[in-house]
Protein backbone atom coordinates (compact mmCIF):
# COMPACT_ATOMS: atom_id res chain seq x y z
CA UNK A 1 0.00 0.00 0.00
CA UNK A 2 2.89 2.36 1.25
CA UNK A 3 4.86 1.35 -1.72
CA UNK A 4 1.49 2.78 -4.18
CA UNK A 5 1.39 5.99 -2.49
CA UNK A 6 5.59 6.89 -3.33
CA UNK A 7 5.31 7.87 -7.19
CA UNK A 8 2.55 11.08 -6.00
CA UNK A 9 4.85 12.05 -3.18
CA UNK A 10 8.46 11.37 -4.85
CA UNK A 11 8.35 14.54 -6.70
CA UNK A 12 7.37 17.33 -3.80
CA UNK A 13 10.87 18.43 -3.09
CA UNK A 14 11.79 18.68 -6.70
CA UNK A 15 8.40 20.45 -7.03
CA UNK A 16 9.28 22.59 -3.84
CA UNK A 17 12.77 23.39 -5.23
CA UNK A 18 11.38 24.44 -8.68
CA UNK A 19 8.88 27.08 -7.33
CA UNK A 20 12.34 28.29 -4.72
CA UNK A 21 13.85 28.63 -8.30
CA UNK A 22 10.77 30.71 -10.04
CA UNK A 23 10.75 33.00 -6.43
CA UNK A 24 14.54 33.48 -6.91
CA UNK A 25 14.55 34.56 -10.61
CA UNK A 26 11.38 36.84 -9.42
CA UNK A 27 13.23 38.94 -6.77
CA UNK A 28 16.49 38.78 -9.18
CA UNK A 29 14.21 40.25 -12.36
CA UNK A 30 12.32 42.99 -10.25
CA UNK A 31 15.83 43.97 -9.13
CA UNK A 32 17.35 44.32 -12.29
CA UNK A 33 13.95 45.64 -14.03
CA UNK A 34 14.11 48.90 -11.14
CA UNK A 35 18.03 49.39 -12.04
CA UNK A 36 16.96 49.71 -15.78
CA UNK A 37 13.86 51.80 -15.36
CA UNK A 38 15.95 54.43 -13.74
CA UNK A 39 17.86 55.19 -17.45
CA UNK A 40 16.84 55.20 -21.02
CA UNK A 41 19.11 54.47 -23.81
CA UNK A 42 18.13 55.20 -27.75
CA UNK A 43 20.73 54.06 -30.49
CA UNK A 44 19.25 55.81 -33.92
CA UNK A 45 15.77 54.58 -32.79
CA UNK A 46 14.22 57.24 -33.40
CA UNK A 47 16.35 59.47 -35.18
CA UNK A 48 18.63 58.22 -37.51
CA UNK A 49 22.21 59.74 -36.34
CA UNK A 50 21.43 60.41 -32.83
CA UNK A 51 22.18 58.24 -29.45
CA UNK A 52 20.25 59.76 -26.72
CA UNK A 53 20.66 59.09 -22.77
CA UNK A 54 17.80 60.03 -20.37
CA UNK A 55 17.82 59.59 -16.71
CA UNK A 56 14.34 61.04 -14.61
CA UNK A 57 14.24 63.98 -12.48
CA UNK A 58 12.66 62.99 -9.44
CA UNK A 59 10.89 64.97 -6.57
CA UNK A 60 12.31 64.30 -2.89
CA UNK A 61 8.41 62.29 -2.67
CA UNK A 62 10.19 59.92 -5.55
CA UNK A 63 7.55 61.31 -7.97
CA UNK A 64 8.84 62.02 -11.77
CA UNK A 65 9.30 65.46 -12.35
CA UNK A 66 11.06 65.82 -15.35
CA UNK A 67 13.85 64.08 -17.47
CA UNK A 68 17.41 64.94 -17.75
CA UNK A 69 18.87 64.21 -21.74
CA UNK A 70 22.35 63.79 -22.87
CA UNK A 71 22.14 63.56 -26.97
CA UNK A 72 25.03 62.91 -29.51
CA UNK A 73 25.77 61.82 -33.40
CA UNK A 74 27.27 58.30 -33.50
CA UNK A 75 29.96 59.95 -35.52
CA UNK A 76 31.42 61.76 -32.39
CA UNK A 77 30.95 58.89 -29.79
CA UNK A 78 30.62 54.82 -29.86
CA UNK A 79 27.33 54.23 -28.54
CA UNK A 80 28.78 52.36 -25.80
CA UNK A 81 31.39 54.58 -25.26
CA UNK A 82 28.26 57.68 -24.98
CA UNK A 83 26.77 55.53 -22.20
CA UNK A 84 29.90 54.51 -20.17
CA UNK A 85 31.08 58.11 -19.88
CA UNK A 86 27.81 60.07 -20.03
CA UNK A 87 25.44 57.95 -17.63
CA UNK A 88 27.57 58.35 -14.73
CA UNK A 89 27.20 62.15 -14.72
CA UNK A 90 23.75 62.34 -15.72
CA UNK A 91 23.09 60.32 -12.65
CA UNK A 92 25.03 62.12 -10.17
CA UNK A 93 23.63 65.79 -12.02
CA UNK A 94 19.82 64.21 -11.30
CA UNK A 95 21.25 63.31 -7.97
CA UNK A 96 22.27 66.73 -7.06
CA UNK A 97 18.93 68.44 -8.50
CA UNK A 98 16.72 66.26 -6.61
CA UNK A 99 16.67 68.82 -3.71
CA UNK A 100 15.76 71.43 -5.90
CA UNK A 101 12.75 70.27 -7.31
Amino acid sequence: MVHELVPFFAPIPMYALGILVCVVQTVVFCLLSTVYISMAIAQEEHELGVLALAVPLRNMQGRTVAALNAVASPDRFEALRFQQELMPLLLDAARELRPLL
